[in-house]
């Protein structure tokens, strides 16, 4: 595995009320951005697809699932960059 994707991690605060109670928590979710919104027109226009949205999709696939299967290697590494 090697590390260095850099992105725009984006925390979310959700208030909890607490049943029967006046107490409330913070519950923390977490959303994931890359570091440019810009989108890599010139591949898109060659008719490579996916490659123009690598990076987004890249960014996005970190919290898409909260406990991914770490069964295979793609999964392992997956867990690491969460």
């Amino acid at each position: 595995w090697k590390g260095g994707e850099e992105v725009v991690a984006v925390a979310y605060d959700n208030p909890v009320p607490g049943y029967g109670t006046n107490n409330t928590i913070n519950l923390r979710l977490w959303s994931t951005d890359p570091l440019s919104t810009d989108f890599d027109l010139p591949p898109f226009n060659a008719g490579e697809h996916l490659e123009a949205q690598e990076k987004q999709m890249k960014a996005t696939e970190i919290c898409a699932v909260l406990y991914p299967g770490d069964d295979s290697l793609e999964g392992k590494a997956l867990r690491l960059r969460q």
